[in-house]
């Protein structure tokens, strides 16, 4: 994951150059792969820090500058993110989700913040996240031909629907008691 500290290590223009490298980055590999002509899509979301929102925007304008589609999950716990790789969102139109970005800095002070990312179900690596910043350094983006487009979605009533269908008759009779602290 990145971490720092916002306003002095990080700041929105940095942000978007990740998004820009994460563009590319992604784009190369699905071009070497048998989904080449598929339009690419990764979901976004963001925890309540107060920076979070700006820091979004702009991964999100580095992510369409590349034309990378964007699914904005909005305000949501980390897990919701990872979920969004499996979600079915075909009544969306969206096909499989193939990464996901989220604005977060986990257990950090306030002062930070940071992204955890994943491309087709795997977090980045250490390597992986190098070779980002080799991207940002050198300036390496793809100015797509066609910008990306961003569509904003609520995934609360697709979890809700997914957990209560999983565990639907697990514990009948028995009492649970669920500490849904840190997602």
């Amino acid at each position: 994951d990145i971490r720092a500290i916002v306003g002095k290590q990080t700041n929105p223009p940095v942000f978007e150059l990740v998004g820009k490298a994460y563009a590319k980055y992604i784009t190369d590999k699905i071009q070497n792969s048998d989904k080449k002509n598929t339009p690419i899509w990764v979901s976004i979301g963001m925890d309540a820090r107060l920076h979070s929102p700006e820091l979004k925007e702009a991964v999100i304008k580095g992510l369409l500058f590349g034309g990378i589609n964007v699914l904005d999950l909005g305000l949501c716990p980390t897990p919701f993110g990872y979920f969004s790789e499996y979600n079915d969102f075909s009544k969306e139109n969206v096909p499989q989700i193939q990464g996901t970005l989220i604005i977060t800095a986990s257990h950090n002070p306030p002062e930070y913040n940071g992204l955890k990312m994943t491309f087709q179900k795997n977090t980045f690596s250490e390597n992986e996240i190098v070779n980002l910043k080799e991207i940002t350094k050198k300036g390496d983006f793809i100015e797509a031909p066609k910008q990306g487009i961003c569509i904003e979605y609520n995934l609360v009533d697709d979890y809700i629907s997914f957990i209560s269908k999983s565990f639907s008759k697990i514990g009948k009779g028995i009492k649970v008691v669920v500490d849904s602290g840190s997602g």
